[in-house]
């Protein structure tokens, strides 16, 4: 049963002197501050008074419960009030962010935005066969943060954000909240105060204040009930815990003659009030406590949980269709509390169904796992359903996301599943494409047999069962771009390319040039991958500018333009071009800085690679290889302390890269550190036997301890390498000494005892 939301005793509660001081000096010293306590302790009115005498009067307040509030509660409406203000008054800033803020609310429009969507969530839903990878989330919630922060400055505001029910925020507001205090750096425009109502307090990283209950003399001064004696009003602080909010349930109670003794705790009160009810009066509260989200006191969320579930389950699913319809005309959250609510789990699941796919639409999958994950390991609702039906779609979906986040062989058992239980569905086409790539792609170590296998029986199965299907070119043309790359991988990329040219052709002779579009980009983009594994440049390029053509602002194709161009002779301008591009589209792209970055210090532009590698670190500071990429600036600048610390920062996060310790042991090496050089060489050879720098680099610092014949050793297989000359006169010169050592103790007369 979740606990009471902002209640008009909450409202109205005076803050608390003893917290609200030490929540000042927390507040002064941290960002964030958790308050932790139930409802009716006073939270709000003391994070309200801590927060005004530290940051003056700009202060918001918000609801973090999620299921209630949608998947940004806590941060949308303080985000959307910024939006508004931006429309209004500042729309080159609105613009700026618009590919993150636009892709989080797909379904709000703005006058502000210039560039129209991609295919990616504009096409058909039955066509959409392009999912945002698992770390796109990352992306959006560094433009929403940044958008954010650049708005309380262009405005000069200091605001204090007070997230009450902060234990039911959405995994996606805690990304945000991270990323909002990352980003923030030392501008410190925003303030967090976290209301805790659990018992279990928040992460510990931050101050946590825990709010007792109140004191006698503070309860009698607030409980205004004065018609009660002595005696009742004692008893009410006793039975209360102290908590004003239990004593107004309590006195409710008391007003229907169900008076409050110690034999009785208050959820027996409450049930024995409810008794006293007609049937009528507790129907007509179940629907007032539903249209308030499921929000409400001890009894009214008694009242509900007694009622009968045929009821509930009705009231719930009419009010999240409702508040869903509202959602997809851009006026409201996407709320999830009636669908969460509804008992019967098969009605539940199919209520479910569409917010799922907004969701992955969006790609937020931690918050979308967060409650389905239970489901899918449903035996009984992997079950449910003709095959045929959208809780069945939204199961395959599922199995798509999960192998592509990493979750391999949960997509795979159930694919099994599904084909066996279901061997009509009209999905089962997209569950063998599902299988297949699993096998061919996700899987780790892959299984190309197998991933073959099934890609064969699709296409067999779709000629058998699908010819009659108004949809059976596309059908056929889906899977066949799933052989494709199954034959690819096999190094067939002659019979690879003649699917992927003819399922292009097919798709346009049946269609024409305006259905499809969003999968005829993903064909033609693949045509584009495996001719630029063939080799074939020219070709590889005009297919991927054909992609671009059908989805001309889908950022991730000029991305990978800009890989291609970068390895051409002469073209890396335009392969420059190309990324910024990208950058444009998609603002928070750390993958396209980092590869500018690298095609910048391939044209000896350092500083700008350095700021590429930075912006790629601000967007995601787990990335290993652009503090790589930052130490090898660093030691091309001759700093050698900056660089080792930037390869030891990396090391933290890789360590399969021989790269990145042969570099640090060069770098140690410099600095006079000769047990870190040798320690450092010696992993990067462990990972690669034949890396040729680290080689070269424990060669001399053991020729500088003495040991030829090891150095020797490292020194030829470092000579295998012919890029660089150094290499061969390092081994000449190791090789002169060894031989004049070995002379010396040839011409050593032998010792007389």
């Amino acid at each position: 049963m979740p606990p009471p939301s902002f209640n008009a005793i909450d409202e109205r509660s005076a803050a608390r002197p003893a917290f609200v001081d030490p929540s000042r000096e927390a507040l002064r010293r941290s960002r964030v501050v958790v308050l932790r306590g139930a409802h009716g302790l006073g939270l709000r009115a003391s994070a309200q008074a801590a927060a005004r005498s530290v940051a003056g009067p700009d202060i918001e307040t918000a609801d973090g419960d999620w299921q209630r509030h949608g998947y940004l509660a806590g941060f949308e409406d303080m985000l959307l009030g910024l939006l508004r203000r931006g429309e209004t008054a500042y729309p080159d800033v609105v613009a700026r962010h618009e590919q993150s803020l636009k892709r989080l609310w797909p379904f709000r429009t703005s006058a502000c935005f210039k560039v129209p969507r991609d295919l990616t969530n504009t096409s058909d839903r039955d066509e959409r066969t392009r999912f945002y990878h698992h770390e796109y989330q990352n992306k959006l919630l560094v433009g929403a943060a940044e958008f954010a922060l650049d708005m309380l400055e262009v405005t000069a505001r200091t605001v204090s954000l007070i997230i009450d029910n902060a234990q039911a925020m959405s995994p996606t507001s805690r990304n945000l909240l991270d990323t909002m205090l990352r980003r923030q750096g030392e501008r410190a425009r925003l303030r967090i105060i976290l209301l805790d109502r659990s018992a279990a307090a928040l992460p510990p990283q931050w101050p946590l204040i825990d709010i007792l209950p109140w004191a006698k003399h503070e309860f009698d001064a607030l409980f205004d009930e004065g018609r009660l004696r002595r005696a009742q009003r004692d008893l009410v602080y006793d039975r209360s815990g102290g908590n004003l909010a239990v004593a107004a349930v309590i006195v409710r109670c008391m007003a229907q003659g169900i008076n409050a003794t110690d034999r009785l705790d208050v959820e027996a009160m409450v049930h024995l009030h409810l008794a006293t009810l007609s049937e009528e009066a507790r129907i007509a509260m179940a629907r007032a406590f539903v249209a308030n989200r499921m929000d409400g006191d001890l009894i009214e969320q008694c009242n509900v949980a007694s009622l009968p579930d045929e009821l509930i389950d009705t009231l719930n699913i009419e009010a999240h269709a409702r508040l869903l319809s509202a959602h997809r005309g851009g006026e409201g959250p996407l709320v999830l509390a009636h669908a969460l609510a509804v008992r019967d789990r098969f009605r539940r699941a199919e209520a479910l169904c569409e917010p799922s796919a907004i969701l992955m639409g969006i790609g937020l999958y931690d918050t979308w796992f967060a409650y389905f994950a239970a489901m899918f390991g449903d035996a009984d609702l992997r079950r449910h359903g003709s095959g045929d039906d959208a809780v069945n779609g939204m199961f395959i979906n599922a199995a798509f996301v999960l192998y592509a986040m990493g979750f391999a062989p949960s997509a795979l058992r159930y694919l099994e599943f599904f084909l066996a239980h279901f061997p009509d569905s009209r999905f089962v086409p997209t569950a063998l494409y599902a299988q297949s790539m699993t096998y061919g792609r996700y899987q780790v170590p892959v299984d190309l047999d197998r991933a073959e296998a099934c890609a064969v029986a699709n296409l067999a199965l779709i000629d058998q069962r699908f010819r009659a299907h108004p949809r059976y070119k596309y059908i056929k043309v889906f899977a066949e771009n799933a052989y494709a790359y199954i034959r690819a991988r096999r190094g067939d990329l002659r019979g690879a390319l003649a699917l992927c040219e003819h399922g292009m052709a097919e798709i346009v002779e049946a269609y024409g040039e305006q259905q499809f579009r969003l999968h005829r980009s993903i064909l033609i983009y693949n045509t584009s991958q495996v001719y630029e594994l063939a080799g074939d440049s020219a070709r590889a390029e005009a297919r991927l500018r054909d992609a671009i053509a059908c989805d001309p602002f889908y950022a991730e194709y000029y991305n990978d333009l800009g890989n291609l161009l970068g390895r051409l002779p002469g073209r890396e301008h335009e392969a420059a071009e190309a990324y910024a591009r990208a950058i444009a589209l998609s603002p928070p792209y750390y993958e396209a800085h980092l590869n500018r970055g690298m095609l910048r210090v391939e044209l000896g532009d350092f500083e700008g690679a350095a700021a590429d590698f930075e912006r790629a670190l601000q967007i995601k500071p787990s990335e290993w290889r652009a503090m790589r990429e930052l130490g090898n600036i660093d030691l091309l600048r001759r700093d050698a302390r900056g660089a080792l610390e930037f390869y030891e920062r990396a090391m933290a996060h890789e360590a399969g890269d021989a790269d990145l310790y042969a570099n640090a042991g060069l770098a140690a090496s410099e600095l006079g550190d000769v047990r870190k050089a040798m320690a450092y060489a010696q992993a990067a050879i462990e990972i690669n036997p034949r890396h040729p720098g680290a080689n070269n680099n424990l060669a001399a610092e053991l020729l500088a301890s003495g040991d030829l014949d090891r150095a020797a050793g490292h020194a030829r297989v470092a000579a295998e390498d012919r890029s660089d000359p150094d290499y061969a006169t390092n081994l000449d010169v190791i090789e002169a000494l060894l031989a004049e050592r070995n002379a010396a103790v040839r011409d050593t007369p032998p010792t007389r005892h």
